[in-house]
């Protein structure tokens, strides 16, 4: 190792920030230079090499504290109890904040080393390590080696001076330095020039001198290596697969062979090689592997544990396959039999299938399928499904019967599903119950079978009947551990027929139950719904908060409730008018990998994209993307109400564009083409296509006809308190109303919608109606401004003022506070009046008369004469005239 003595003193000189960053591409020599100065460090060292399979939440931080209690062996009882809290529930957070104050407590210097960060991309890793790092105690010190800058808050660390870094640049070797790697270390003793034109063209990559160093070793003449060094390019890739073949070409064979067969491993050790090779000497192989530096590096603390250079294992790959395919097959069958006697499962099938072994695979499946999908891991089991289905016996498989049904559903093979469906019930009714896997106790029965045609329903919008089934299951099998599912689609069919509050119980049950099952699936997939009930009622923060559960913990894959979370709360973003944080949602979302048959999710995705590129002004990419969500939606057999989403956004961006008659035509086509399906309409979707025939009538100048469509649907929205779709109805009533001249009744609406919608923080849903409503925002507030009447609140004045400023109006904004305590010192010297009394107030101010009042009400006329007499008494006048000038100017009408 070439000693770094400017590196040493900079990391040194680093340990003053809460944050050392050493951020470079492969091959900076970032480990090494580490491992060097630490041989020198004083403090104890708490050091995790990452791999990709620490994209885990739990196992992150599990790595992280196991870690601390070795360098810190005083803390390790105490840690104990940390990871014990967290493995129930996965609930990181709540220990993040008890370690800190462990930490501070002991007052201990303690550097964290997480080398090879590169490999983690998990949200909730990302920010549980930001809240570490941001609360960090000061005898505490993280260090982050990686190819890749970290999403973390790395540019408000850097001007707050949390930050110190190393970067690309910093690490190059120098000349210098060259010269010491090839004479002293490697005994190459080039020419001083040769090593100069050697680091120009390497600019200074340490792996590229050592693979040069590598392939130099063979050439003792000296001109040969100079024209060597001179045709070396650093730049061209096609060089690196040179010189990697060249080092592999001078390895002794029976180590190339070794490299070979070993080389389909993502991990490796002895006893796990010799299965392999067959032979037994796999622990001698490592160990002069990594003696030799041939690109092999330890995974675990203990050191039994290796894993082949990225970029030397994708070239052993390709070797393997060009010379020895006929054995790839056998080499990953003996490595599933190998995991598979180790107990490590995941591996084992991961094997099996790339064997092609489809028996192996099967079998493997059925016994642990389910737990595989309670851990969370249905997208791999989906991806290992595909090549079972049609080439396995599911009258011998049940569970493997079920998960293919289940995949089915996501591909939209609709033939298969049914023969995996009818494979199941024939078992089930001839009581044939499968055992799925002894240790949990779980088996397969008429109850799952249930569960599986309600989730199916609900996938293709058809609520009435998912609720039918899960009813059935609850029947069969009240007290199945699988009742978190039967409860989570019971709240999603509850969801679809619009009953929010029965949702919400059964979610909450789901949840709950859930959680002390430690059934993943149900925990997240119950956070996506939560979502969408606390959206569909209005409350839009707890539906954001929902959503972020549901997000919380995603690895490379993300599931299909995980990436419908990430674009649900895009949409909430971009109605909050945060249109950045929609769009980094959206590209969130979209740059996880795709689950197995999961692209029917993108509908929502591409929905909003197209809201995105519609509001700005790109009106040719926002119908292609709408399109695409049309596309998306067949998928589940045309889902109505994501069918009818769609539709009305087309019909109301199409309507804005003043393209009237040609909406009017598709709307009549798009009517006949769903009412020619079989399944009728769900509450829902009913809602929206009448909003939409609503748009119509308003745009076409037919407010009665709005009226006539939506007031009864507002009744029935209002009563099942969903907020949303209430807000939807009363902003188009509202302009209906206006159109009307019926001013009162346009009042009141807009007065409705002010307060749904400030209690949800909308504003995209307002903002997006245009100059109608803007204007009588506008006017409310001008009239607030001459005369604070105290009927609004400061704080939704406040919110009018933020939405007429999104919207470019030019307003001046008021101390409201000042203006309400004016309007309570006003009101102050007056009797309180009753709303029945104001009402009746405010009826006179129109110009009303006792019995035009009375038929209003639906009262006799004799009780509007006893609230005048009331009023006048209040008032302390003796008339009409002056009790509307009295209520005037003490603000309790408007002018």
């Amino acid at each position: 190792v070439v000693p770094r003595l400017r590196l040493y003193a900079r990391l040194e000189e680093g340990m003053r920030c809460p944050l050392t960053l050493i951020s470079a591409p492969a091959g900076f020599g970032k480990t090494t230079l580490l491992g060097a100065w630490l041989q020198h460090y004083l403090h104890p060292v708490a050091w995790i090499s990452l791999d990709h399979c620490d994209n885990d939440l739990v196992r992150f931080w599990e790595y992280c504290l196991a870690a601390i209690a070795r360098a810190l062996p005083s803390l390790d009882e105490q840690i104990d109890l940390l990871v014990q809290a967290i493995r129930p529930n996965g609930n990181v957070e709540a220990i993040l904040t008890p370690l800190l104050n462990m930490l501070a407590a002991c007052d201990q210097e303690l550097l964290l080393v997480l080398d090879d960060y590169q490999v983690i991309n998990a949200p909730s890793i990302q920010q549980t390590l930001a809240f570490f790092i941001e609360h960090i105690p000061s005898c505490v010190h993280v260090l982050i080696s990686t190819r890749v800058d970290p999403s973390l808050p790395l540019a408000r660390w850097r001007v707050q001076g949390k930050l110190f870094e190393l970067r690309s640049d910093d690490l190059r070797f120098s000349l210098e330095e060259t010269i010491t790697l090839f004479c002293e270390g490697l005994h190459l003793p080039l020419k001083r020039e040769d090593l100069r034109t050697l680091v120009s063209n390497t600019e200074g990559w340490i792996a590229g001198l050592q693979l040069a160093a590598l392939s130099l070793q063979g050439r003792a003449d000296p001109e040969e290596a100079a024209h060597f060094i001179s045709a070396f390019s650093g730049t061209n890739r096609y060089v690196l697969n040179y010189l990697t073949e060249e080092v592999l070409a001078n390895l002794p064979e029976e180590v190339q062979n070794f490299l070979l067969m070993t080389s389909i491993l993502r991990c490796l050790n002895a006893d796990l090689c010799n299965a392999l090779t067959g032979q037994q000497n796999g622990a001698q192989m490592l160990e002069w592997l990594e003696q030799a530096n041939i690109f092999i590096s330890q995974v675990d603390e203990q050191g039994s544990w290796y894993r082949y250079h990225h970029l030397f294992a994708d070239l052993l790959h390709y070797r393997l396959r060009q010379q020895r395919s006929a054995s790839i097959a056998e080499l990953h069958r003996r490595a599933s039999h190998w995991f598979t006697q180790h107990k490590m499962i995941l591996d084992a099938t991961e094997h099996a299938v790339a064997a092609g072994d489809l028996d192996t695979v099967a079998n493997l499946l059925e016994r642990h399928a389910w737990t595989f999908y309670l851990q969370g891991h249905s997208t791999q089991l989906f991806e290992w499904l595909e090549p079972l289905q049609g080439r396995v016996d599911l009258t011998h498989h049940p569970i493997v019967a079920y998960f293919i049904a289940l995949a089915c559903l996501y591909t939209g093979d609709q033939q298969y599903y049914l023969e995996a469906l009818r494979c199941m019930q024939q078992m089930c009714q001839e009581e044939q119950f499968t055992q799925i896997d002894g240790s949990a106790g779980y088996h397969l029965n008429m109850s799952n079978v249930q569960d599986l045609v309600a989730y199916a329903a609900l996938f293709y919008g058809n609520g009435e009947q998912a609720l039918t089934h899960t009813q059935e299951s609850l029947l069969l099998s009240p007290e199945s551990s699988e009742r978190c599912v039967t409860h989570l689609y019971q709240g999603g069919a509850y969801l679809q027929l619009g009953d929010t509050h029965q949702a919400l119980r059964e979610l909450l049950l789901s949840r709950h139950l859930a959680a002390r099952s430690q059934h993943v699936y149900a925990q997240q997939a119950s956070a996506l719904y939560l979502g969408d009930v606390a959206r569909e009622q209005g409350r839009l923060v707890e539906a954001a908060n929902w959503y972020r559960a549901c997000i919380q913990g995603a690895g490379e894959h993300m599931h299909w409730h995980q990436m419908q979370a990430c674009f649900r709360l895009g949409t909430i973003y971009f109605e909050w008018n945060e249109l950045a944080s929609a769009e980094d949602m959206l590209h969130q979302a979209l740059s996880f990998k795709t689950g197995y048959g999961q692209e029917w999710v993108i509908t929502d995705g591409n929905l909003l994209a197209a809201q995105i590129a519609w509001l700005q002004r790109k009106s040719d990419q926002a119908s292609v993307l709408l399109d695409r969500a049309e596309a998306d939606a067949l998928r589940q057999r045309g889902h109505p109400f994501n069918m009818a989403r769609i539709a009305l956004f087309r019909v109301r961006s199409w309507l804005d564009e003043g393209n009237i008659e040609e909406t009017v035509s598709w709307v009549k086509s798009a009517r006949a083409l769903r009412a020619a399906q079989e399944q009728r309409e769900q509450v829902l979707e009913c809602e929206l296509w009448c909003l939409i025939d609503a748009r119509l009538a308003l745009a076409q100048q037919h407010p009665e006809k709005v009226v006539g469509i939506l007031q009864p649907l507002l009744t029935t929205v209002h009563a099942q308190e969903r907020s949303h779709n209430e807000l939807l109805l009363l902003v188009t009533l509202v302009q209906a109303y206006t159109l009307s001249g019926d001013t009162r009744r346009a009042r009141h609406a807009l007065e409705s919608v002010l307060s749904l919608a400030e209690r949800g923080k909308y504003r995209r849903l307002l903002l997006d109606e245009g100059e109608v409503l803007l204007s009588l925002f506008a006017d409310l507030y001008q009239r607030q401004q001459k005369r604070f009447t105290g009927e609004f609140q400061p704080h939704t004045l406040e919110y009018v003022y933020a939405l007429l400023q999104d919207s470019g109006y030019s307003t001046v904004p008021h101390d409201w506070t000042t203006w309400q305590q004016r309007g309570h010192r006003t009101k102050s010297t007056i009797n309180h009046l009753s709303e029945r009394e104001l009402e009746v107030l405010k009826l006179i101010a129109e110009g009303h008369s006792n019995q035009q009042i009375a038929h209003t009400l639906v009262v006799a006329e004799s009780t509007i004469k006893t609230h005048l007499n009331n009023i006048y008494g209040k008032l302390n006048v003796n008339s009409r005239l002056q009790a509307l000038t009295k209520a005037h100017s003490s603000g309790l009408l408007e002018f």
